[in-house]
């Protein structure tokens, strides 16, 4: 690509810019050097210099308030490096331009890196490098050519890995016709967009077993009574726009009756995973909020495109501001939107009054449609859904076999946590922030994540647990101080995250992803008024077969010794449940009391979380040992604890080993060990007829302080 020779005009008025080679920069004929530019030249040349200009007014859109040429006697500048558009446009030879202004002109921007890319416009130079934005609305054409890149440059990353036609719903799968406006049952394979919203609490047009049969009329979805949300209506022109006929939408595509309802939910993964794309209406606070820009004159925002003729046929502009994080927004808050933000394959975000596109492999805007992977935070993706997962592909986990001193017999490992509970502990950590409507929601609105996990870690999961991780899963703790969730409808056992409100999350594993744990425990699962049965059918808490992982010494050497011990094996006492809301976990396990005394722990993480968030109860634990007191462990409290955190004794269980030798006392940072030399606990409390036990923390407390406190063996009942 060779661009047309300039004639300079004023611009060869500027040194400052003659000094750089702009036209041989743009055009491949010089070195990727540019000259930096003083902040006050800059200003002092914008009459008579196009770029001077172009970068006054930029700078000028980043810091609107009071600014300074200089910083502590040093000069504030532009300065300049050559970028390459990252896709196939490069071979053309395209570049843009990455400004940097350092030091910040301004006292506010102190902590801020003030940056910008300067784009070229030419029209020798390709049209999808750079597009003039309408003010008025949305050019969906991009978006369009958006969906043709994907397809054509990421098909390993972004390809869809099944049909909800060919699992799940079945013929009870619907879609919205945008041609003939009514919902119809598509034919086999048929490719569709689906639409991620808040739902509001307005009532608009549902489908259920009264307007089924009218909405699949043609012509029917516009002639009700009952709207449509403002939301879908424009959902349905983008539809049309990127040249497809079919759309998913909760409201009208899944019957509402309960039966139905259900169905659908446990097949979200594969609902949102085989959508040719997602689209996000992350502004919108209900249903009614509609796609700004999609209507003329609906843009939330005046997008200022600055740009300036450089020379006749050729320009430079200031590429629009990055997206913030949609976390920040009304979508990005729900528990709902979560995992259909996880299950999607693309996402088209209309998002402060424009549209970005986010898929697995680069992120777009609008004033650069097909050109630049951006720098803009990417999104959380369900890295289970990408198609080497699909085809039975997914890594597999690292086991390094170990041989005795002699070189012959096999010795089995520790433990590794494989890379699907990787994927899941983050999916918890995020998903438990957020918040829901109903909060009966709770393990609902994680079922297609829950689904498509499941693949990959056994088919069962409990209370939102993975049955094939449950010793580790067990161990989750609060980020915050949570409040129990109940329910008089639907039981949310204390013994998992789904049973509390607030954010919970998993530690890391130790040195080389070991896990942490020695399992001692043998579970049985109730789960309504049938017999109990084992966990993972041979009651042991880690079944490691569907986790890729070769046998580690937790699974060849399992012991449930506390059952063994007390000479129960096998044995069962009758327990009174008062409801059968479950799942209930019973086991054998050691028992013992201790006291507790809160203290505030020094972490770093909880020390920088928003001040309107109330950190969750750390405390020590103690014992005694005739007259004296000794530290036992320590505990994090899920709410307000017992009654008297301080005073009193209060009952321990043990769930499984800690391969810890210690934790430091002010900042609770363990230290790791090959052998046990903690009990991973549980801080319980009974219920009146002292049948079911309640969890209230989790803690580890040192095995020499627990034998020496007189435990007891007796089954447990954890609900």
């Amino acid at each position: 690509m060779v661009l047309q020779n300039p004639r300079l005009g004023s611009f060869g008025e500027c040194l400052n810019c003659t000094a750089s080679d702009l036209y041989g920069i743009f055009s491949f004929e010089s070195s990727d050097r540019v000259h930096a530019i003083k902040f006050r030249d800059a200003f002092a040349n914008k009459e008579i210099c196009a770029f001077c200009r172009l970068l006054a007014q930029t700078a000028r859109k980043f810091t609107p308030h009071q600014v300074v040429d200089h910083r502590e006697g040093v000069p504030v500048t532009f300065s300049f490096s050559v970028k390459h558009f990252q896709d196939t446009l490069a071979e053309l030879g395209s570049r843009f331009l990455h400004v940097t202004i350092s030091p910040p002109p301004s006292p506010l921007d102190i902590d801020k890196q003030l940056a910008f890319r300067l784009i070229p416009i030419s029209e020798s130079l390709p049209e999808s490098l750079f597009h003039r934005i309408d003010q008025d609305r949305i050019d969906l054409e991009i978006c369009r050519k958006w969906v043709t890149k994907c397809e054509n440059e990421h098909p390993s990353q972004c390809g869809a890995f099944s049909s909800p036609t060919q699992s799940g719903p079945g013929s009870s799968f619907r879609l919205i016709d945008v041609v003939d406006e009514c919902v119809v049952v598509p034919p086999p394979g048929a490719q569709y967009i689906a639409l991620s919203y808040v739902w509001g609490r307005t009532h608009y047009l549902q489908l259920n077993s009264q307007t089924a049969p009218i909405l699949s009329e043609k012509g029917s979805l516009f002639a009700q009574e009952t709207p449509i949300g403002q939301t879908i209506t424009d959902a349905i022109t983008v539809v049309k726009a990127l040249g497809e006929r079919y759309l998913w939408v909760d409201q009208l595509c899944i019957n509402q009756t309960e039966l139905h309802k259900t169905l659908h939910i446990k097949s979200m993964d594969r609902i949102y995973g085989a959508a040719l794309l997602t689209i996000v209406a992350a502004d919108g606070i209900d249903a009614n909020a509609g796609l700004p820009g999609v209507r003329p004159g609906t843009r939330t925002r005046n997008i200022n495109q600055l740009h300036e003729e450089i020379w006749p046929g050729f320009s430079i502009a200031t590429a629009i501001d990055l997206p913030l994080d949609p976390a920040g927004s009304v979508w990005g808050s729900r528990g709902w939107t979560f995992q259909e933000q996880l299950l999607s394959r693309r996402l088209l975000l209309f998002y402060q009054g424009s549209v970005f596109w986010q898929c697995r492999s680069a992120c777009f805007c609008e004033d650069a449609p097909a050109s630049m992977k951006t720098q803009a935070k990417q999104i959380h993706w369900l890295e289970q859904l990408s198609p080497r997962w699909a085809q039975d592909e997914a890594p597999r986990q690292r086991i390094e076999k170990q041989w005795d001193d002699n070189g012959e017999d096999f010795m089995p490992v520790q433990l590794c946590r494989p890379v699907v509970f990787t994927e899941y502990a983050k999916a918890v950590k995020e998903y438990t922030k957020r918040r829901l409507t109903f909060s009966d929601d709770i393990i609902n609105a994680f079922e297609g994540i829950s689904s498509q996990l499941s693949h990959h870690m056994g088919n069962k999961f409990l209370a939102a647990l993975p049955e094939s991780y449950l010793d580790i899963a067990l161990l989750w703790a609060p980020s915050v101080l949570q409040e129990r969730r109940r329910s008089e409808e639907t039981g949310f056992p204390s013994w998992s995250w789904a049973g509390w409100i607030g954010q919970a999350g998993y530690d890391a594993p130790g040195p080389d992803e070991k896990e942490l744990i020695e399992l001692t425990t043998k579970w049985y699962v109730k789960d309504g008024p049938t017999e109990p049965r084992l966990a993972n059918d041979v009651g042991m808490g880690i079944d490691e077969a569907p986790l890729g992982c070769t046998l580690s010494i937790n699974a060849l050497c399992w012991e449930p010794i506390f059952e063994s011990i007390g000479g129960h094996s096998g044995k069962r006492p009758e327990v009174e449940i008062p409801s059968m809301q479950g799942p209930y976990l019973q086991f054998w396990t050691s028992c013992s009391f201790f006291t507790i005394v809160q203290r505030k722990w020094r972490d770093p993480e909880t020390l920088q979380m928003n001040s309107s968030v109330r950190k969750p109860i750390h405390a020590h634990i103690h014992c005694t040992t005739g007259s004296r007191r000794q530290l036992a462990g320590r505990l994090i409290l899920n709410g307000n604890g017992p009654e008297e955190v301080i005073e009193g004794n209060h009952e321990f269980i043990v769930l499984s080993g800690a391969l810890v030798k210690g934790f430091d006392s002010i900042t609770g940072n363990v230290t790791y060990s090959d052998e046990a030399e903690m009990y991973n606990v549980m801080l319980v409390e009974w219920d009146d007829q002292h049948q079911v036990a309640t969890r209230l923390g989790i803690g580890r407390i040192f095995k020499e302080a627990w034998d020496m406190s007189l435990p007891i063996i007796r089954f447990v009942t954890l609900g």
